[in-house]
């Protein structure tokens, strides 16, 4: 395979360098709602832990676009998309390391990169998507090439480039495009070309514009997209399409733009909405169960979120593109 990543492998975070991080805590959000009935039926509860705005005071987040968290070294991988770096914490907010993403453009010119998605495999690999190369950077752990992901750009056109990356629970690895191709590419473990599915338009079980991508324990598959006529939908693996849900309209349940999505192993599906600064949350059959956040600065509140990760458990981490800073939330 081609090099993934032209620009230096990442750096131990210097130690004069502390996050900027505000621990939140329990009294940030008040006691914890007992269990009820169903896990479906319960409405969701988000308990801010922290608050991380960069690298440190001088070294701000830059219009965060995705986020990711490692599960064996217990890191978060943040996007910071504008200031063309991919920065790593440790689940208490310390700095970890750092690297700016280089890319090779279709032109062939090495530039600093734009990354707006992030996933990890089940080898423990980083994939990057980039909005300026057309192709999946698959790095290790600490930011060494390991490969690319290529996919075929009509015409060389880069706006059939990646847009969305994630990985089933089986190792299968899924990139959607983000333009009006609407395809979804596979890759077998070890980086192997399966084809693809996808019918590129705005109707049901129709893809264009993807933002977000995620897999969910049994199986399937969840995109999220501010142009398509359901806001989320639901596919097999292998493209069938399931169901959908949201609308871009008014009213809960529906959404304004739909930027990213995470899945717990309960099944509920949780979306990001950049413009009504907020997450809402379905259970897996698409059926909303109530919303975390509203627009504001204070923990537990958004800026424009923008992406979210989950450690499939309790663990759930909130990127802001306009807040520039990430938070975790402790949910149940």
């Amino acid at each position: 395979m081609a090099p993934a990543n032209d620009g230096p492998p990442i750096r131990s975070g210097p130690a004069h360098l502390a996050p900027v991080v505000l621990v939140a805590l329990a009294l940030l959000a008040g006691p914890t709602r007992a269990a009820e009935a169903g896990t479906h039926d319960r409405p969701p509860a988000a308990r801010p832990l922290m608050v991380v705005s960069g690298l440190d005071a001088s070294v701000p987040f830059s219009s965060p676009r995705s986020i990711a968290m490692d599960f064996r070294h217990k890191e978060i991988y943040v996007a910071n998309t504008g200031g063309h770096r991919i920065e790593i914490f440790d689940f208490k907010g310390n700095v970890r390391g750092q690297f700016v993403h280089r890319v090779r453009t279709p032109e062939g010119d090495s530039v600093d990169g734009l990354p707006r998605g992030l996933a990890l495999d089940g080898a423990g690999h980083l994939l990057v998507v980039d909005q300026l190369a057309g192709y999946v950077d698959v790095l290790d752990y600490r930011g060494y090439s390991v490969g690319r992901l290529e996919l075929p750009l009509q015409n060389g056109n880069i706006n059939d480039g990646p847009g969305a990356v994630t990985v089933t629970r089986e190792g299968l690895i899924l990139v959607a495009t983000r333009g009006d191709s609407g395809r979804v590419h596979q890759f077998a473990p070890d980086f192997t070309s399966l084809g693809a599915w996808g019918v590129p338009g705005t109707g049901p079980g129709r893809l264009t514009g993807v933002m977000g991508m995620a897999a969910t324990p049994d199986g399937r598959v969840v995109i999220v997209s501010p142009t398509t006529e359901f806001a989320v939908q639901v596919f097999s693996e292998n493209g069938r399409f399931i169901l959908g849900f949201g609308r871009h309209e008014i009213g809960e349940g529906n959404f304004s733009f739909p930027s990213g999505v995470a899945v717990t192993n309960d099944g509920r599906i949780w979306v990001t909405d950049e413009l009504r600064q907020m997450v809402q949350v379905f259970d897996s059959s698409g059926k909303y169960v109530g919303a975390v956040g509203s627009g504001g600065r204070a923990p537990g509140e958004f800026m424009y979120p923008s992406a979210l990760a989950s450690d499939g458990d309790s663990l759930l981490a909130v990127a802001e593109r306009v807040g520039n800073r990430f938070q975790l939330f402790k949910v149940q």
